[in-house]
């Protein structure tokens, strides 16, 4: 690890966050043991201290670069290194300070953690934002209960629960860093969390005309074939929104979803029905990025779909999501009499407490003519009546550079 002499002006340089986010640690030439750890993820920066206990590292925080000066973290370093070399492990003044901000980057670094859970992970920063730099031991479980029942009443109940369970993980992971931290004070909502009634929304039969005119119509042909590709195919938002080419095979027609997407951290092969194999080969004409659905923003693919489902809520009223799309899937596969062990792997809930369904090992022909007929149900109750595939022949040797970039190819694609 890179050592450079610590003064403010050089940790001032230190770049967080930065470009492979990963996390940096510079120690100082100074003072052994004393360093800087930047985020890899955030402009977080923070004065650590490290020695060897036993035979073991044992590394301790002593507070944020923005909140402590460095002669004062000199001062506290040199006090937790003095009680590390006799042995001690100490509750320092830097850790009684550790703030939710800080706590909360520092479990977001962790390198096993999927873009969804960091997302999550960070949701107190923005429904908890006036407490993001209060040290963690002042947050009290009447602060916590008065917080979540104004949350329920402003935003729901659904999502006031996830800030806690959020707090309670992010609380967790603090504690095990963090010497003589409080009792973690969700527990005090032991009793006191809002009902989530299990969602039944998605768009109706009667509406699907409208929805896929509406979807169609969309100006932003990334955009758009996204939400196609999740009303056809069931995938999670995440899944497709970060598909890549790498995992599309267009010869056997099949999308294999590696290990480190999925929910369940299994891979996942879904075949392709005729209707999503016209979609992708009308994308791949337009050139090969590394995504299929890219994006201007840091992971590369887009993220955001509300905009769009706003934009198809004003024209035609029914008002929608990703996962509401994915059960629009599920119901339309039952409704035509697909087996739920089908449906199970179609959508990947491979888990089952059913015995039996684990015994059946179901074959892709029977997957993928299952698939088909969904989306040809799909089809007939969107009203889509001119085949996509004919259109795709014809058009994808005229696809041009100016096409792709006002979006029309899809547009003609699907008319």
């Amino acid at each position: 690890m890179p050592k450079i002499h610590l003064t403010e002006r050089s940790i001032g340089k230190l770049a967080a966050p930065s470009q492979d986010g990963r996390q940096a640690l510079f120690w100082d030439t100074a003072l052994s043991g004393f360093g800087v750890l930047c985020s890899g993820s955030s402009s977080l920066k923070t004065f650590v201290v490290q020695r060897d206990i036993g035979g073991r590292a044992r590394r301790l925080t002593i507070g944020s670069v923005a909140e402590i000066p460095l002669a004062k973290a000199r001062d506290r370093a040199r006090e937790a290194l003095d009680s590390l070399r006799q042995g001690i492990l100490p509750a320092v003044k830097a850790d009684l300070n550790l703030t939710l901000r800080a706590a909360i980057e520092g479990l977001v670094t962790r390198p096993d953690l999927r873009p969804a859970s960091v997302r999550a992970y960070r949701m107190p920063l923005r429904t908890l934002s006036s407490w993001a730099d209060l040290p963690l031991r002042t947050i009290t479980g009447d602060m916590v209960e008065r917080r979540h029942r104004e949350l329920g009443a402003s935003i729901g109940g659904h999502t006031a629960n996830a800030t806690m369970r959020a707090l309670s993980a992010v609380w967790a992971y603090a504690s095990e860093r963090t010497p003589d931290l409080p009792t973690c004070p969700v527990r005090r909502l032991k009793r006191r969390w809002f009902v989530e009634e299990r969602r039944e929304r998605l768009v109706g039969n009667d509406r699907l005309p409208d929805f896929y005119s509406a979807v169609t119509a969309l100006e932003n042909a990334i955009v758009r074939d996204a939400i196609l590709l999740l009303m056809f195919s069931g995938m999670r938002r995440g899944e497709c929104l970060s598909l890549r080419w790498d995992d599309v095979d267009l010869k056997e027609r099949m999308i294999r979803l590696p290990a480190t997407v999925t929910k369940n951290k299994k891979p996942a092969a879904l075949p392709m029905s005729g209707f999503v194999f016209d979609l992708l080969v009308a994308r791949r004409a337009l050139g090969k990025d590394k995504f299929i659905f890219p994006g201007p923003g840091k992971a590369g693919y887009i993220s955001d779909l509300q905009s769009a489902f706003g934009e198809i809520e004003q024209q035609t009223g029914v008002k929608i999501s990703a996962h509401d799309l994915r059960r629009g899937f599920v119901t339309t596969a039952e409704s035509i009499g697909v087996s739920i062990g089908v449906i199970k792997q179609l959508v990947n809930h491979v888990g089952s407490s059913d015995i039996t369904l684990r015994y059946v090992i179901t074959s892709q022909d029977r997957l993928r003519a299952a698939t088909q007929a969904i989306t040809d149900r799909l089809k007939e109750l969107c009203q889509v009546s001119d085949p996509a595939g004919e259109n795709v022949k014809k058009l994808a040797p005229k696809i041009n550079t100016k096409q792709a970039s006002k979006g029309l190819v899809m547009s003609k694609v699907m008319d």
